[in-house]
């Protein structure tokens, strides 16, 4: 069959916007993703943000960018094995490969990283599943490992990189990605918070505003979500200070998020009440990581007292 011809499967991620997309492209990819590939695809069709982070990742491990770096690097898998790597977890692989195209080095070293590591991981299984099991009885039921690609949400779960896991928030003019970061001079944990705006069926994450929130940015970003104040500015991030985020709870509905840069139009979306609760276990684990010695209620409970008094000026020289 000449690559003229259109496939299903390579018409389906043409429907998803994805025009590069070739056949043997698209085969790999239905090949290692099996009977997911159609749901997946459906449920991209429909909006879904975890199905659209999955084929997004699968058609990104297939691109003459991931080849190249892979090549330098001597990593030679076969089509699927990349595929099945990269949608092991979407979230983090997306990131990787979305801070590389920027000329990120320590991404691309990343990249490759986590490639081997997935395909090292991939051999590991294949190699237990070819085990004999022991018949023997046991009193207690074997442990079982627990299945990653089968868990809720593929952005909060599986295998961690340096990064640590991230998070997606969807909306109609752009999408923003909340990610567990680690401070570069130290060890100490925080978060990585990058926007991207809708463009056609997708999001341009290599054209992403992005900003690292400092240690002590926690306290008032977590005291906004747990609704202990009503907004938050967080200013003067970036190399030129130009960058600056703002949450706000509007309506009594949802969270409004806004990222901006200057010489560049914002990137807003609401992020309904549900949701946030999950940006408020990702704020505490990195604030507990930090401060062991304290618990989740110690934090909170700061949010009550110190955020309002000493990170809000303004407010109380109005009051």
């Amino acid at each position: 069959m000449s690559n003229d011809q259109t496939t299903s499967e390579m018409q389906s991620l043409l429907d998803l916007g994805f025009s590069t997309i070739t056949q043997n492209k698209a085969k790999a990819i239905s090949d290692a993703l099996g009977s997911r590939f159609a749901e997946l695809v459906d449920s991209a069709i429909d909006g879904e943000p975890e199905s659209i982070d999955t084929i997004t990742a699968a058609v990104s491990s297939l691109s003459d960018f991931v080849s190249k770096k892979l090549s330098q690097a001597r990593v030679t898998v076969p089509f699927t094995t990349r595929v099945l790597v990269a949608t092991k977890n979407p979230g983090n692989f997306l990131h990787c490969v979305a801070s590389a195209n920027k000329g990120d080095d320590q991404s691309c070293a990343d990249l490759v990283s986590s490639m081997r590591e997935g395909i090292q991981n991939l051999r590991t299984a294949s190699s237990n599943s070819s085990k004999p099991q022991d018949s023997k009885p046991t009193d207690q039921s074997p442990r079982q490992a627990p299945n990653e690609s089968t868990q809720g949400n593929t952005n909060n779960q599986g295998n961690q990189s340096e990064h640590g896991r991230s998070i997606h928030f969807y909306g109609g003019k752009g999408a923003f990605c909340l990610a567990e970061d680690s401070v570069r001079a130290s060890s100490m944990k925080t978060l990585r918070l990058e926007a991207a705006a809708k463009v056609g069926s997708g999001y341009d994450w290599q054209n992403k505003i992005a900003i690292q929130f400092t240690l002590k940015e926690l306290l008032p970003f977590l005291a906004v979500c747990s609704r202990q104040i009503d907004f938050y500015e967080f200013k003067n991030h970036g190399q030129n200070s130009d960058k600056s985020f703002r949450i706000e709870f509007q309506n009594g509905k949802s969270f409004f998020f806004s990222m901006n840069q200057a010489k560049r139009s914002a990137i807003a979306i609401p992020v309904p009440m549900h949701e946030i609760y999950l940006a408020i276990t990702m704020i505490l684990k990195q604030l507990v990581s930090n401060d062991p010695h304290m618990g989740v209620d110690h934090f909170l409970d700061m949010t009550k007292t110190l955020v309002p008094v000493s990170s809000l000026p303004e407010r109380r020289a109005a009051a």
